[in-house]
């Protein structure tokens, strides 16, 4: 699916963000097609309150986590990836 994004290995690739376009199936087949050397992380964005993210794990291998919409938000805010209301306003 998204392959093009990690074969460029000379650029660094800190996260990969799927904007719900993707299947469920879809995601698991890149998660499951993701190069060991890759540690950032893959965020699937689902408009139903329910998104997931695949991280690097301490030791080895990967960690999925679903998220609420208040966590997604947090993590976006967090990373600088949307404004927020403060932010809106100054």
């Amino acid at each position: 699916m998204l392959s093009f994004v990690l074969d460029h290995r000379s650029e660094d690739v800190d996260r990969i963000i799927l904007d719900g376009a993707a299947t469920a199936d879809e995601f698991l087949d890149l998660l499951t097609s993701l190069p060991k050397e890759f540690l950032g992380d893959v965020l699937l964005m689902r408009s139903d309150n329910h998104s997931f993210i695949n991280t690097a794990g301490r030791a080895d291998g990967r960690l999925l986590y679903a998220m609420t919409a208040t966590d997604l938000k947090f993590y976006l805010e967090t990373l600088g990836l949307v404004t927020t209301k403060a932010a809106i306003a100054a």
